[in-house]
């Protein structure tokens, strides 16, 4: 809500409890005025790596309205006023929390923040009003801390994967979040560590655990802000072959037909001779090896020259 030199104050009144303004008259005065940021960690602030003070103070002055009246204890002031470098304590924009969220700026002429941000290629302005605008119509009752599980019962050698979403006070996800968990049971109780996927989720892996029921307790830190959640799972003791007893007859085809198989039945059991009798085909392989004994005729001449002439030599010498 802006509330300008043309705002209707009667009607201010009427809203009181929602935005905790309390206004006491219909005067009002207009004074030219800079912001100054009073709460650097409010998310709606959180718009560039750049220092936001120095931000705040580079911005030209707009027509602060100032009214009489008082704010409730419900209100925050997420900027306050410097008139002529004196800084006032009263606000320029408060944001308000009851059963609904408010935010109230006391200005015009804010025009001026969105010609300065585009002169100076900066997305200021216009993070500063997205920004506002996730925060007001962010539930504030949504968990912004999520536990996942892919199932809720899982078998005593498969790995246990635990996923977590943690979202910042704009419900943006967040990569930077610091987490700590713990699962336990009546016998059992483990700290677990969270690693950041690069999908907008954290994960954690029980690798083997006893069989039993769990739960999971899991601390977020983010922000200055503490977040819990919280999940259950089992751990059956019982084999994973049989988990399935009924033969998957679509598996078994899909096999068969990618291998050049075929798929039947015990019933259909007769078929199997027959098949193999169609596709059975009589092959003969036969090797040939050619084996030469004596490569070279002069050899085996030399051969026979030399026999001889030893049965000559030892005849003379009637060795035989």
């Amino acid at each position: 809500m802006q509330i300008t030199s043309l705002t209707n104050l009667n009607y201010l009144k009427t809203i009181s409890t929602k935005t905790g303004i309390r206004i006491s008259n219909s005067t009002k005065s207009v004074l030219q005025a800079q912001p100054v940021l009073n709460e650097k960690g409010n998310p709606i602030f959180s718009f560039s790596k750049t220092d936001n003070e120095t931000i705040w103070n580079t911005l030209s002055p707009v027509s602060f309205i100032k009214i009489a009246g008082k704010f409730s204890p419900i209100t925050n002031y997420l900027l306050k006023t410097k008139v002529n470098n004196q800084k006032l304590d009263y606000p320029l924009m408060v944001s308000a929390v009851t059963d609904s969220k408010s935010l109230s700026l006391f200005a015009e002429g804010i025009w001026k923040w969105k010609l300065q941000s585009s002169l100076e290629n900066s997305k200021f302005f216009d993070k500063l009003f997205a920004n506002s605008v996730k925060w007001l119509t962010a539930n504030k009752n949504q968990d912004r801390l999520k536990i996942n599980l892919p199932k809720n019962v899982f078998t005593r050698n498969e790995s246990i994967k635990i996923f977590a979403q943690v979202y910042d006070r704009l419900f943006n996800l967040s990569d930077n979040a610091k987490l700590v968990g713990i699962i336990r049971n009546k016998s059992v109780k483990r700290k677990i560590d969270f690693i950041y996927n690069s999908n907008g989720e954290y994960e954690s892996i029980i690798p083997e655990i006893a069989p039993g029921n769990y739960s999971i307790s899991v601390k977020a830190m983010i922000e200055g802000d503490t977040l819990k959640g919280k999940a259950k799972f089992t751990v059956a003791d019982f084999n994973a072959e049989k988990i399935r007893r009924k033969v998957n007859s679509d598996l078994l085809k899909r096999i068969s037909g990618a291998s050049g198989g075929e798929f039947m039945l015990l019933n259909n059991s007769d078929r199997i001779t027959d098949i193999l009798i169609k596709n059975y085909t009589k092959r003969e392989k036969r090797n040939i090896i050619d084996f030469v004994l004596f490569p070279s005729i002069f050899l085996l001449f030399f051969i026979i020259f030399v026999f001889s002439l030893e049965w000559i030599l030892r005849k003379k010498k009637s060795l035989i």
